[in-house]
């Protein structure tokens, strides 16, 4: 019994040093007013409320980040409002940023549109994820529940009002009637998680552009179909 419980303290501990990948991400942007000397970046036109941006840290020189989710687009997201600003969950909890600051701190944009929702959808998707301002950060693969999944806010768990940076978008769609994951619940509900690229490859959402240098939407495509999003 002693062993099990040394081996389970291990993988904790393994999870919780490889998590800063995610929890760097939530906390260079606080959502806290940034000196920007003057520059502010703009969000593409086409760009639209309720539209979701995929991202990821500029600094990737952490040896730690070698164990994170390989490709890009995995790191962070936000859902956006408009205006130029943001709704995201940072590990100061969900906040409203300007885009500035994310182009500020993170690299390899990909604007996305839910082509399956209409305008009311769209809508109440960015009131469920304003609904949540305030509410405190989930860190992504810490010990016990590994980036669990949750959209009902008021389901009897212990993170059921936390939020991690890729789920508030996918819930606040799914309460919409949405599942923007590719992967639905797979597992099962109790270990589900959504990341970047299970948004990003869903069946309800088209690619704008990216800044990925070389990628296209059809590329995006093409490897969406080898994978897994038939």
């Amino acid at each position: 019994m002693g062993q099990r419980i040394l081996f389970g303290l291990v993988i904790a501990t393994a999870f919780i040093m490889i998590s800063p990948s995610f929890i760097v991400c939530a906390h260079e942007i606080s959502g806290e007013k940034q000196s920007y000397n003057h520059i502010q970046y703009e969000v593409p036109s086409y760009v639209k409320r309720g539209d979701i941006v995929l991202m990821d840290c500029r600094d990737d020189s952490d040896i730690r980040r070698k164990w994170f989710i390989p490709g890009p687009h995995n790191d962070h997201a936000a859902l956006y409002l408009g205006n130029n600003t943001f709704v995201h969950a940072s590990a100061k909890g969900v906040q409203i940023v300007n885009y500035t600051s994310f182009h500020l701190n993170f690299k390899n944009f990909a604007f996305v549109n839910v082509t399956t929702a209409n305008s009311s959808q769209k809508q109440a998707a960015v009131d469920f994820a304003l609904n949540r301002l305030g509410a405190s950060y989930q860190i992504f693969y810490l010990f016990p529940f590994f980036g669990r999944k949750i959209a009902d806010y008021n389901f009897k768990h212990h993170t059921a009002n936390l939020w991690y940076c890729m789920e508030l978008p996918w819930a606040a769609y799914y309460n919409q009637g949405i599942d923007i994951d590719r992967n639905g619940w797979f597992p099962c509900p109790r270990f589900a998680c959504v990341i970047g690229n299970d948004i990003l490859y869903d069946n309800d959402v088209q690619l704008y552009t990216s800044s990925v240098s070389g990628i296209s939407v059809m590329k995006f495509q093409h490897e969406c179909d080898k994978v897994r999003c038939k």
